[in-house]
């Protein structure tokens, strides 16, 4: 089962929305930079608000396609369980790369 504070609404993806129904917030960039982070704030469908879920599994901002919701390589911290121990890391825009394909890549669980 996937917890409240990771579960987003598949329809609102759908519409190119990342929204959290559990706390009534959406996704949204800092900005439409490279490595922009992201954050959680009211929904305003706004264009630092709008991101594109591809059949390939990526995160693409609307607004900037080369650019794809990547796992920060910097600075974990060990989350509060799991086995082995799970790491909470920053997400942020990076520049959608090959290389960087495992840090971002996201799938949906039903």
């Amino acid at each position: 089962m996937v917890a409240v504070d990771q579960s987003f609404d598949l329809l609102r993806i759908n519409e190119n929305e990342f929204f959290m129904p559990s706390f009534d917030v959406c996704m949204e960039a800092e900005s439409l930079d490279k490595t922009a982070n992201l954050r959680l704030r009211s929904c305003a469908k706004n264009e630092l608000q709008k991101f594109i879920f591809t059949d390939e599994g990526k995160i693409k901002l609307e607004k900037n396609k080369n650019l794809c919701l990547t796992i920060s390589q910097k600075n974990s911290v060990e989350g509060g369980g799991g086995n082995p121990v799970h790491l909470i890391r920053n997400i942020e825009l990076q520049n959608c790369e090959m290389d960087l394909s495992p840090y971002q890549t996201w799938g949906i669980r039903l």
